[in-house]
């Protein structure tokens, strides 16, 4: 939480003293970067501490497989796969003005800005589903049904008769998705299987 509030008094600072929209961008990516390795790094030394003193104290589920220590792990890879997985493919798209024209501007009527926040909501959502999914299928070692996945996205994506913008930033944004996803999920499986 501290460092939530350092973030949102340096974000107000930044948006005082920097006019300029992309060294904003940069200064927000760059913002988001060092928050996220530092609540890594906060998370770390909490997992150690726990499982330096607290660890004997708790008994493993019923399950033969799964541990707290696994419950755990598979609890942070599943919300690393939603909401910080969201945010850095914004900040990302963003920074580098991909769809940069699928944004909300002051030019579009009430109906054509929330089609675009309907559209924005729905993307987050089917974002966080599809990088559970891929979690998921690394986890349970079915690693085909990412192919799956991207296969049906793609047809769906054919059909969809949209301007190239909107298809650079569906694409790069998939490609962003799928592969935190599959980062997070190998990563996940080889935490469980040291553990």
């Amino acid at each position: 939480m501290l460092f939530d509030g350092v973030k949102s008094m340096l974000a107000k600072r930044f948006k005082e003293k920097i006019t300029d929209n992309d060294k904003l961008a940069d200064a927000q990516f760059n913002a988001f970067c060092v928050d996220q390795v530092l609540h890594i790094i906060v998370l770390i030394i909490a997992a150690s501490i726990f499982l330096l003193y607290c660890k004997d104290d708790w008994k493993t589920c019923d399950l033969e497989f799964y541990s707290v220590d696994k419950l755990i792990l598979l609890f942070v890879g599943s919300y690393l796969c939603c909401k910080p997985s969201n945010i850095t493919i914004k900040l990302f798209l963003e920074k580098y003005k991909i769809g940069s024209s699928l944004a909300k501007s002051d030019t579009d009527s009430s109906e054509e800005s929330e089609r675009k926040f309907r559209i924005q909501n729905a993307g987050h959502i089917i974002g966080s589903l599809e990088r559970l999914l891929c979690f998921v299928s690394i986890l349970v070692g079915h690693i085909d049904i990412i192919g799956f996945l991207i296969a049906a996205k793609s047809i769906l994506r054919f059909k969809d008769n949209n301007a190239e913008t909107q298809t650079e930033y569906v694409l790069v944004g998939t490609l962003m998705s799928f592969g935190m996803a599959i980062v997070i999920g190998f990563l996940t499986n080889k935490c469980m299987l040291m553990l």
